[in-house]
């Protein structure tokens, strides 16, 4: 049987470095028996297989990102990957997608259909499923500087982490989603370490050890986090473009100071992130350091993050940043009129 790797995620640990350098280097890959295929990608994102993720997550009912506007089928994309691996019968088969991680999150009857839809995909494969985990504090400040990156406006650090779902904190529901997709002995799980260059070799070296020393000075960091008040700028631009002087409000304020309840609530879920990811770091043999985080570490990230105002912005941002909404409320609305 011919055996397929298939890299999930999670975001936010190496997965654009991984794709890039992959895609760059095809054919030093299929020189050591490994085929990257070029089929599957998500519109103009040509070095990833989110197509076929993407569209299961469309069909099913769940968000798809607003640069994801394809009507492609689950069917036509599996098609054009088996197409292009058609004649490969004895490469290895490598694909890769951070949306794959998001299947997960689907409700158990839609989990069970797509667990149902990628058996039969990849009936012809023996799958090994690549999981890579990192600790929940340095995963959310990084994913909260990719959020604030993308249009719309964002709420401040501590309450976008309360408003977050565990899914994406915790790497419990993915591993147990995988496991039950291809079964228990499917899955690599891959340490995310903090500061290490290593991080995207690793993958590879799954694939062929031999990979690992060949592909570790080819992978360039990608996609990296901006810095803090970059970011900020960026994010009180996306704020100052909303009309209402109230939905402002609640993006530029923190509730978490303002309430006790709040603050209540962010302390038992920083507790409760502790407790799970230590247990799961236990239940799976894995060694992780500086994995415990206190409301302090939430709060001060939070002050630090947000020491700018409106006035610290260009005034050309700011209009910017207005004409840039008008035009995408106006492409939202054009779109839902086509599509109606």
């Amino acid at each position: 049987m011919r055996q397929l790797y298939l890299h999930v995620g999670n975001f936010k640990t190496g997965t654009t470095a991984i794709q890039d350098a992959a895609w760059e280097n095809r054919s030093t890959l299929r020189a050591h028996g490994v085929i990257y295929p070029g089929a599957a990608s998500p519109g103009f994102l040509k070095r990833n297989h989110g197509g076929l993720a993407l569209s299961l997550l469309q069909r099913y009912g769940a968000f798809t990102p607003p640069w994801y506007r394809k009507h492609t089928s689950f069917e036509s994309y599996a098609r054009d990957f088996n197409a292009e691996v058609a004649g490969e019968r004895d490469s290895v088969v490598f694909l890769s997608s951070e949306e794959f991680y998001r299947l997960c999150s689907l409700d158990p009857d839609s989990r069970e259909a797509v667990s149902g839809d990628l058996r039969r995909l990849f009936s012809d494969y023996e799958v090994a499923v690549i999981l890579c985990v990192r600790a929940p504090f340095p995963f959310l400040k990084s994913w909260y500087n990719q959020v604030c990156k993308a249009p719309g406006p964002t709420k401040r650090f501590a309450d976008f982490f309360l408003g977050l779902r565990w899914e994406f904190i915790l790497p419990q529901r993915a591993t147990n989603f995988w496991r039950s997709v291809f079964g228990d002995d499917s899955l690599k799980l891959l340490v995310y370490r903090e500061g290490s260059s290593d991080n995207a070799a690793k993958v590879f070296g799954l694939l062929c050890p031999d990979l690992l020393r060949q592909m570790s000075g080819q992978i360039a960091v990608r996609n990296a986090s901006l810095s803090r008040s970059k970011v900020e700028k960026h994010r009180l631009c996306e704020i100052y473009a909303l009309s209402s002087e109230g939905d402002r409000t609640k993006y530029l304020q923190s509730s978490v100071a303002q309430s006790e309840e709040k603050m209540q609530a962010l302390e038992r879920k920083v507790a409760r992130t502790n407790e799970k990811f230590l247990e799961y770091l236990a239940a799976e043999n894995l060694q992780m350091e500086g994995t415990v985080f206190t409301v302090e570490d939430v709060l001060q990230v939070d002050r630090d993050f947000h020491r700018l105002s409106f006035e610290d912005c260009g005034h050309f941002d700011l209009w910017s940043a207005r004409v840039r909404r008008q035009l995408r409320d106006y492409a939202n609305n054009w779109n839902s009129r086509c599509n109606a």
